[in-house]
């Protein structure tokens, strides 16, 4: 976060309100949410940043998507908004690419901000100087649009793999990575794809599915750049929690416009 003011108040100034999905990655972003220190000083501008958290069973919500009970997911997350909305959330953080990608559909249901995963992503990313990704994700978050229409914004341009690596990742995902469960060929499986990325003009790969994040310790020799979307959209919900700006990655839904 290079742009974080250098006069910001070392207060908090809002609470995010976390929709958690896998437990194993909702520990990443409770402990990257409070382990982000933009500005890089020695003590960190907040020693624990207060938030709500309202977790889903994600296990099953997966299940009702993939056997199309679409209805009944949309109940769990709703649900789930509602309380911590009512918990006094100032801005909402989803803990899942994919259930961001549903997020259109009940915008009735959202009456605070959202922090966008694809805006976190997608700034860094310009930070960095890359301008040309690999999408590795869900198949319903590449089907859903989100990435590639939040690269438009960024000036950025999105790749999306062959069918065979597609459903070796989300074999990765949905049967091992949401359990918490870490395997050495999970790890190459990705690593792999990064490569077939880079044969493709990626200049990096976006890890666009947060339990991913879960094999980041295996990923030090990745030919590409990769940008977690877990940690970029940990750290920028300190930011905005920190800071109180609302603007540069939070989207607000017509209920709460």
């Amino acid at each position: 976060m290079s742009e974080y003011p250098v006069n910001a108040k070392r207060r908090q100034q809002l609470v995010p309100g976390l929709i958690g999905m896998s437990v194993h990655t909702d520990c990443v972003y409770l402990q990257e949410i409070n382990r982000a220190n933009p500005l890089n000083t020695v003590e960190p501008q907040v020693s624990s940043i207060r938030m709500v958290l309202q977790a889903i069973d994600f296990g099953q919500l997966i299940a009702d998507l993939k056997t199309g009970r679409r209805d009944e997911a949309e109940v769990s997350i709703r649900q789930a908004l509602a309380a911590v909305q009512r918990a006094g959330a100032d801005f909402l953080v989803v803990t899942a690419n994919t259930v961001s990608a549903m997020l259109d559909d009940m915008a009735d249901a959202v009456s605070v901000p959202v922090l966008d995963i694809t805006k976190a992503v997608f700034s860094a990313a310009r930070e960095q100087g890359l301008s040309r990704q690999g999408l590795l994700s869900t198949s319903q978050t590449a089907k859903s649009g989100i990435y590639q229409d939040g690269a438009a914004e960024f000036g950025c341009s999105v790749i999306t793999p062959p069918a065979g690596i597609a459903e070796a990742v989300d074999e990765a995902i949905f049967q091992r990575l949401i359990r918490g469960i870490c395997i050495e060929q999970d790890a190459k499986t990705i690593l792999d794809a990064v490569s077939w990325f880079k044969s493709q003009g990626a200049d990096s790969v976006i890890l666009g599915c947060t339990d991913m994040t879960l094999l980041a310790e295996q990923f030090t020799l990745s030919p590409l750049p990769l940008l977690d979307s877990t940690v970029l959209h940990a750290h920028a919900a300190h930011y905005v929690a920190t800071t109180g700006d609302l603007d540069r990655y939070c989207v607000r839904y017509p209920a709460g416009a």
